[in-house]
């Protein structure tokens, strides 16, 4: 049993680590446009572009960088740009912030910063790697190679995360690092999501010593409410205490598990469907309307939204579903909430893709629905940062 918890909470961490923000898109159009952009030469004197405020992590080296990236699929780049230095990390001391990687092992980046990053990493954590991983670093107009020290890992087993030393040290790690982040004064205001699945990691390790510290994360999960995107954040806080519940048999906590059900069950539609939040006391969802398409997000709160008209006349929109009728569904654009750099379907359909395919063929719009974004729509349909 405490095997199967610690193969959950592998996954449950990749879900958390994926899903924080490290992944967030760049907010706003001028953000968009500037990704699209040539990616800048940080050897030349170029910067970072001013409204490009994602950047990336680079795992066990203790660095954050930015790079170029198209809807954050970052292939294009050929240079990082150091951000960020974690105190007493292997990279601290050796690279500072300003600095630009070029490469990593002697061989300059060719295919995609991140891939060859993280392949590189995967193997200094050998045994035969030793924990040393060598970058090509860029410093005011100089090149040189320098090398860190990583911790060494191991390598991953044929079965990994199964029976896989490998796996359980970065269990172990990880679990150890959620507690600590727990400690964190700010821990109270973490996104309800990230939250459950880090209680949830640290349930599934089957470790003792985690539990008063995950009663207390059952405690809050128990007294949880939201305003907003409640399908999403009820979801996550109720599969946390179902667990729970299911791993320690604690009862204290099912008046509110029973409470979060019952308010996710009236939250439903009025035809039995659910949003990304509750539907309206009348039943109604946010979304389509006659004459246009509704937009919302939680920092409105559930009782605004903003239509946009569409010119798209009935008798035209009506063939045009029916044709589609019984098209796949896009899995991969879900996918694409905690994994943004995988790229969607052509020809399956998911959310804000169905919208841009509806207006390519139906207004001539130039768009890739497989890239389209909910942002993308909204801003060609005259939406206003």
């Amino acid at each position: 049993m405490k095997k199967q918890r610690q193969n959950i909470a592998l996954l449950a961490l990749l879900a958390m680590g994926l899903s924080s923000s490290l992944f967030t898109t760049p907010s706003g159009r001028a953000a968009e446009k500037k990704q699209h952009a040539q990616p800048p030469d940080f050897t030349k004197g170029d910067s970072i572009p001013a409204d490009a405020k994602h950047d990336w992590n680079l795992g066990a080296t203790g660095l954050r960088g930015w790079m170029h990236s198209d809807t954050l699929v970052t292939s294009d780049a050929r240079q990082i740009a150091v951000t960020k230095v974690e105190p007493k990390s292997p990279a601290d001391g050796v690279i500072a912030v300003g600095d630009v990687i070029l490469g990593v092992g002697g061989k300059a980046f060719s295919v995609d910063p991140r891939v060859e990053m993280g392949q590189a990493l995967t193997a200094a954590e050998t045994e035969a790697g030793a924990g040393r991983l060598t970058l090509i670093r860029w410093r005011a107009g100089k090149t040189d190679e320098v090398a860190l020290r990583i911790p060494v890992l191991g390598s991953y087993s044929s079965t990994a995360p199964f029976d896989c030393p490998k796996s359980r040290r970065i269990l172990e790690r990880g679990c150890q690092a959620i507690l600590a982040r727990m400690s964190t004064p700010d821990y109270a205001h973490q996104d309800p999501i990230p939250r459950s699945l880090n209680a949830m990691a640290l349930l599934a390790s089957g470790e003792a010593a985690y539990l008063p510290r995950i009663k207390k994360e059952a405690e809050w999960a128990a007294a949880y409410s939201s305003g907003g995107m409640q399908t999403w954040h009820y979801g996550y806080v109720m599969m946390f205490l179902g667990e729970y519940v299911a791993a320690t048999g604690d009862q204290s906590v099912m008046p509110g598990l029973k409470r979060l059900a019952l308010e996710s069950a009236k939250g439903q539609s009025a035809v039995g469907s659910w949003g990304h939040g509750f539907a309206r006391p009348d039943g109604r969802r946010f979304g389509a309307r006659p004459g246009g398409t509704g937009f919302y997000t939680s920092g409105f709160g559930a009782d605004r939204e903003i239509v946009l008209p569409v010119d798209v006349a009935p008798e035209s929109l009506l063939p045009w579903l029916q044709k589609e009728d019984g098209s796949p569904y896009d899995y991969m654009g879900v996918l694409r909430f905690i994994l943004p750099f995988l790229r969607g379907s052509c020809d399956k359909w998911f959310c804000s893709e169905l919208v841009a395919a509806a207006l390519r063929d139906l207004t001539g719009w130039q768009v890739d629905p497989a890239k389209a974004r909910p942002s993308t729509i909204y801003f060609h349909l005259g939406g206003k940062c």
